[in-house]
C-alpha cells in the first residue's frame, strides 16, 4: 500500500498533537512542521507532500508577494486540509479569500475528535479524489524527491577509525557548494567536535531538544553556531543537572524538521550508540559505515552493520567507507565488502599528517594532502554519483582549515 506523505504549517504551540496522529499510522509520513510562510514554501519544494496540513494562522500570514514569488516556482495546485482550531477570532475567516494561490481546499481537519485511523482514511480518500480531479503540483526543474542526500549518518564502527575527521571533512564539501548544511555531533559522552565551537556561541543539540517542535529556519540560523568554513555545528552538548537524564532520547521531530531547514545534515554517530539514536534518524537516506581495513575493526562494524539492518535500514542507504587504506592494511576492500554486505565501497588513502593536524590543531586535510583529494570525491559517493561534486579547481576554497584561530572573511548570509 501507498504511503501518504504529509506536510504540517501551524504556528508555534499547534503542531504536537497533529503530529501525534500523523506518526501513529504506518501508512502516513510527516516531512515536517513548517512555523512559517518562508519555512513552508521550502518543504513544499522540498518534498512535495500528497497532502498539506494548515492552520487558518498559517494562510493569514502569507502575503501577496509570498503568494506570488511561490507561484512562480510551481504548477498546479497543493491539496489542502484546513486544521480546525486555535485561534477563535479566525473561525468566520473567508476560506476563498484563505485559500488563495496554490492551496486547494479538500475539507477540515479537527485534531482533537480524530485519531490516526480516521485522519488516514480521510486523507486517502482526499489525495485519491484529489489526483482524479487535478495536476498534481510540480516545481521547476525538481523531482518529487529533495535534491541532495539530505540526512546523511555516518556511523564510526570503533573508536579511532576517524568517523569525526570526515563527516567534518564532508560538512565542508557540501558547505563550499553554497548549501545550508548542519553538522550534528551525537557523542555525548565525548564530543570532539564541541572544541571547534568557541564558549557561549550557539546552542547545544540538547539546548534545541525542549524546542524540536517549534524550529524554525530563523531560529535554527540565530541559535546554532556557523563556522568560518560554512557549516552550522551543532555538537551534543552537557544536559543542566536541572533538566533531564542523559538518555532522554531525541524526539522523531528534530531530524525531521532539521532534514527540509537545512540542504545537507552530516550526522557524526559513534557505533556503539548507533542503537540509541538511530530510531531518530530514520528520515535519513544516506548511512554511512565508517571502518579500517583489519580484522578487528571489520567484525566490531559487521556488528554494528547487522544492527542498522535489525532497524529496517533499506540495502540502498547503506555505504561503506575504509579509512586509511594503504600499505599496512591486512584486508582487502572486497573482503570487507563481502563479510559486511555492502556493495558501494569508497575507501580513503593513509594520510597520518591531515589526522594529526585534525586532533591537535583542529584542521582540515589540506587541499593537495591523499586524504584532502579523496574528500573531493567522498560527498559525490555519498550522493551515488561517479564524479565529484565540485571541480578540482574548488578544492582550495573546500578545504580552507578548522582551526579557531580563522576568523571569516565575508559576512553571514542570512539566507543559508
Amino acid at each position: 500500500m501507498e504511503i501518504l506523505s504529509v506536510g504540517l504549517a501551524l504556528p508555534s504551540g499547534e503542531a504536537s498533537r497533529l503530529a501525534e496522529l500523523v506518526d501513529g499510522h504506518p501508512l502516513l509520513e510527516a516531512c515536517g512542521v513548517a512555523r512559517t510562510p518562508e519555512d513552508l514554501g521550502r518543504l513544499l519544494h522540498r518534498f512535495h507532500p500528497d497532502m498539506l496540513l494548515i492552520s487558518a494562522r498559517m494562510l493569514l500570514e502569507m502575503d501577496e508577494e509570498w503568494t506570488s514569488l511561490f507561484n512562480g516556482q510551481r504548477s498546479g495546485l497543493i491539496p489542502t486540509l484546513l486544521v480546525e482550531g486555535g485561534d477563535p477570532t479566525l473561525e468566520n475567516a473567508d476560506l476563498p479569500q484563505l485559500f488563495r494561490g496554490p492551496f486547494a481546499f479538500c475539507g477540515t481537519v479537527q485534531p482533537a475528535r480524530t485519531d490516526p485511523e480516521l485522519l488516514y482514511r480521510q486523507i486517502k480518500e482526499k489525495v485519491e479524489l484529489f489526483r482524479g480531479t487535478s495536476p498534481l503540483v510540480t516545481f521547476k526543474g525538481e523531482g518529487r524527491r529533495p535534491p541532495g542526500p539530505g540526512l546523511v549518518v555516518m556511523v564510526g564502527g570503533k573508536g579511532g577509525a576517524g568517523n569525526t575527521l570526515l563527516a567534518a571533512t564532508t560538512a565542508a564539501t557540501y558547505a563550499a557548494s553554497e548549501k545550508r548544511v548542519l553538522l550534528v555531533d551525537l557523542d555525548r559522552e565525548r564530543s570532539q567536535l564541541s572544541i571547534f565551537k568557541p564558549e557561549g556561541a550557539g546552542k547545544n543539540l540538547v539546548d534545541l531538544l525542549p524546542m524540536a517542535e517549534d524550529i524554525s529556519w530563523e531560529m535554527a540560523r540565530v541559535s546554532i553556531y556557523r563556522h568560518p568554513v560554512g557549516f552550522y555545528l551543532l555538537p551534543f552538548g552537557q544536559p543542566s543537572r536541572k533538566g533531564g537524564s542523559r538518555n532522554s532520547g531525541i524526539p522523531a521531530s528534530f531530524f525531521r524538521n532539521l532534514d527540509f531547514l537545512f540542504d545537507t545534515v552530516v550526522v557524526d554517530l559513534p557505533g556503539h550508540l548507533a542503537e540509541e539514536f538511530l530510531p531518530s534518524l530514520l528520515p535519513c537516506r544516506v548511512l554511512a559505515v565508517v571502518t579500517l581495513a583489519d580484522a578487528v575493526s571489520a567484525r566490531s562494524t559487521r556488528a554494528i552493520v547487522r544492527s542498522l539492518r535489525s532497524f529496517g535500514t533499506v540495502p540502498r542507504a547503506l555505504r561503506l567507507i575504509i579509512n586509511r587504506y594503504g600499505g599496512n592494511s591486512t584486508l582487502q576492500p572486497h573482503q570487507i565488502s563481502r563479510a559486511l554486505g555492502i556493495e558501494s565501497v569508497f575507501t580513503i588513502p593513509e594520510d597520518p599528517r591531515s589526522g594529526l593536524d585534525f586532533a591537535e590543531l583542529g584542521k582540515l586535510p589540506r587541499p593537495e594532502s591523499p586524504l584532502g583529494k579523496a574528500a573531493v570525491r567522498l560527498p559525490a559517493f555519498l550522493h551515488g554519483e561517479g564524479e565529484p561534486l565540485l571541480p578540482e579547481t574548488s578544492r582550495r576554497k573546500i578545504l580552507p582549515g578548522l582551526g579557531k584561530k580563522r576568523s571569516p572573511k565575508s559576512p553571514d548570509r542570512s539566507g543559508r
